[in-house]
């Protein structure tokens, strides 16, 4: 199809003195190739979108690329998110990097979304429990790790579960954070706190004191 209609954007996209020229000249933002990806769907009377890297100026930018069949007509509309997908990249790196570190601490993490599910655990937690990493890729709740821990004799005794782990879980309905020490049958002491997240999870970490008591008690006697 023709262009029939351009805004201001579109000219100074393909570098051109003004509307007349782009729509005489017929001046394409789009290359062939990606052209005839984004006619296919429209010939097939569905919506065009992709994230596509189009050259505007003499830099190559991310663009949010978006075709509507509308009867013989087509709308269409390029949307530069070079700022977004630089801002996410970013993001991400700052966040690899801040599993790297995680990774490298004493300390064993769990974080968990405000729908109480596992996002994250670093390789102390996994040192620490010995739980299946499979399972635990399948994000299972706060409430469901405990069930797990207590199945596999992990936890410590209690006599009334159900009220205890209410209280280990309280951090999520309470927005208090919670410090608890848990003495687990195989003589671990375990220290327990909660943190709360901006996104309203809970982060668990866990640190094993035993050593540490242990030591301070001997120097005491």
């Amino acid at each position: 199809g023709r262009l029939t209609w351009i805004n201001k954007a579109y000219v100074q996209a393909v570098e051109s003195d003004n509307e007349d020229e782009v729509l005489t000249r017929q001046i394409e933002l789009l290359d062939s190739r990606e052209r005839q990806s984004a006619l296919k769907s429209i010939a097939k009377g569905e919506e065009f979108r992709k994230l596509m890297q189009i050259v505007v100026g003499a830099d190559r930018k991310a663009h949010d690329v978006i075709m509507l069949p509308l009867g013989e007509t087509i709308a269409g509309a390029a949307i530069d998110v070079a700022a977004i997908a630089t801002a996410k990249g970013e993001l991400e790196r700052q966040i690899a990097a801040y599993v790297r570190t995680l990774n490298h601490v004493a300390t064993a993490v769990a974080m968990f979304d405000e729908e109480q599910r596992l996002k994250f655990f670093n390789d102390a937690f996994d040192r620490l429990w010995l739980l299946d990493d499979a399972w635990l890729q399948s994000n299972p709740t706060a409430g469901g790790v405990l069930d797990r821990l207590r199945e596999r004799g992990m936890l410590p005794e209690t006599t009334n579960y159900r009220e205890w782990k209410a209280q280990t879980l309280s951090s999520f309905t309470s927005g208090n954070e919670l410090e608890d020490w848990w003495m687990l049958p195989d003589h671990r002491i375990i220290h327990v706190r909660t943190e709360q997240q901006p996104s309203n999870g809970v982060t668990f970490l866990f640190s094993d004191a035993s050593e540490k008591l242990d030591l301070e008690s001997r120097y005491k006697t």
